[in-house]
């Protein structure tokens, strides 16, 4: 049946059927709401899972990392002493661009910008080629390498 005064198509009505009450209508919200509300707790419980076992992998991988920078036999760069002082004269320490820490050799500065040498030091020292530096907090020269920013070697000041 069509009603004209609401504009709409009856079928319910033209099949002999009523059409649902409003309390059924109701009804049906609240078991989808509640069906929704368990899929959605559900939902958080698994995101809740996933955060926890990315903490716990992070954690691993943090222990396995450091593990693994102890065990690594890390080559040793010597220097002379003419080196040692004429790497004192060339670099110099700028308290606003050092690493936050004190450098130790084998250890890795992951997030600390290195920097180049000023033209000439490579030239005079040749052990430092495939290298860069930075300062620590105590102001020693950290000789890094480029290749997996593991210091190399520490020049005290």
């Amino acid at each position: 049946m069509y009603n004209a005064a609401a504009g709409e198509h009856d079928a319910l009505g033209s099949a002999g059927l009523e059409k649902p009450s409003s309390s059924w209508r109701s009804m049906s919200r609240r078991c989808s709401q509640k069906e929704v509300s368990k899929k959605l707790e559900n939902l958080e419980l698994a995101v809740e899972e996933l955060s926890d076992g990315q903490t716990t992998a992070k954690g691993a991988l943090s222990r396995i990392e450091r593990r693994l920078a102890e065990s690594q036999v890390v080559p040793a760069l010597a220097l002379t002493a003419d080196q040692i002082d004429f790497l004192h004269e060339a670099l110099r320490f700028n308290p606003y661009q050092i690493y936050k820490g004190v450098g130790r050799t084998g250890d890795i500065l992951p997030y600390t910008t290195l920097y180049e040498y000023p033209s000439g030091v490579t030239d005079q020292i040749s052990s430092l080629k495939g290298t860069r530096y930075t300062f620590d907090m105590k102001e020693q020269i950290l000789i890094v390498s480029a290749a997996d920013r593991r210091i190399i070697a520490v020049v005290s000041a």
